[in-house]
């Protein structure tokens, strides 16, 4: 059995990760594909409640306190979860990895990315994604969505500014890896988005990279 292909939705707040990744995992098995749907900071367990710890709203974390529980929580992740799924030979799609803190805590919190890409290379080794998918929406638009939830976290109330300046962190990223990033306009209807990352994926599995 071969590898398994490893899928990232990335993407600035309200940007309808967490709903296109049911939705590509609803037809990829469509496709006969055996697929984990998981997410980050979360996955396991223990990754989960370093999540609360992370989001909790009146947490004070510096960027470095907050990449390295994010990282914490990545590596028992990507240990426990990820890797044993890619060895069975399925289709992992999270919800958010690495480049949401290269972002967040890199881009933002005023670390290099290179400081960030080190860390997840000491301590998750060398583990990137097939794909990431990069659902783009305006700061205006998408952090608007956001906040309709309801159930806002700390980085939802952030200034429109600095949701700009993680949109741009994305698209950065994006142009210095066109080979793993895909662009996907996530301003469009949620039909329109789920055929602009079927079709993507698409492409990745007739490569046949698994």
């Amino acid at each position: 059995m071969g590898r398994g292909l490893f899928i990232s939705l990335e993407g600035g707040e309200g940007s309808g990760k967490s709903t296109q990744a049911k939705r590509l995992k609803e037809w990829l098995e469509s496709q006969g594909q055996c697929v984990l749907l998981t997410r980050e900071p979360g996955g396991t367990p223990l990754a989960e409640q370093l999540r609360q710890v992370i989001f909790e709203p009146a947490a004070a974390l510096d960027a470095v306190t907050e990449s390295l529980l994010f990282q914490a929580a990545r590596t028992h992740h990507t240990t426990h979860k990820i890797l044993p799924a890619l060895a069975e030979g399925q289709v992992v799609i999270t919800d958010r990895y690495l480049d949401s803190t290269r972002v967040y805590q890199g881009v933002l919190g005023e670390k290099s990315v290179a400081w960030v890409d080190e860390l997840h290379r000491l301590t998750a080794g060398d583990v990137w994604p097939d794909m990431t998918l990069l659902l783009d929406i305006p700061a205006e638009i998408g952090l608007p969505r956001a906040k309709s939830r309801g159930d806002a976290t700390r980085f939802e109330a952030m200034d429109i500014e600095a949701h700009e300046k993680i949109r741009q962190g994305f698209l950065q990223l994006a142009a210095a890896e066109p080979k793993r990033f895909v662009m996907i306009d996530a301003s469009k209807s949620l039909d329109e988005v789920s055929a602009q990352m079927q079709a993507a994926v698409q492409k990745l599995l007739e490569r046949g990279d698994a």
